[in-house]
């Protein structure tokens, strides 16, 4: 018997932007056998002191040869609550809205935090961070 989920890409590790409250810790695409459908999985870590109540990310979807295809799509992440230092979203499927997905590209646009601020983003460039 196959196995229903295809791993068909892992994005880079620890994507970060300056100042953000959130670091990008993996991305993956699969493909599931069934369906046919593209599932992109992100996961994330909070790395402020304030509780994350939503986040809102872009995702860029790109074909075999890494040209995007589409328009990037605006997934959020509602009703959470994510303390400092926690990690999260990994059980969260995105279906992605072209088949033809075969990587992607990811940015958080948005952040809410439990005391009613917000960070934003208009920066799509993450980058693996400096870990020391």
């Amino acid at each position: 018997m196959s196995e229903r989920y295809i791993k068909v890409f892992s994005g880079n590790e620890d994507l970060y932007v300056d100042d953000a409250p959130i670091m990008i810790r993996a991305s993956a695409l699969l493909k599931d056998t069934l369906t046919g459908k593209m599932i992109a999985q992100l996961k994330f870590q909070n790395i402020s002191d304030n509780n994350i109540t939503y986040i809102k990310v872009r995702i860029t979807q790109l074909d075999a040869i890494n040209q995007q295809i589409d328009t990037p799509i605006d997934f959020e992440y509602l009703d959470i609550l994510v303390s400092a230092k926690e990690e999260f979203g990994s059980r969260t499927p995105i279906i992605l809205s072209n088949p033809a997905a075969r990587a992607f590209k990811v940015g958080v646009s948005c952040v809410g935090f439990s005391d009613g601020t917000v960070w934003k983003c208009e920066n799509s460039d993450w980058v693996p961070a400096l870990m020391e």
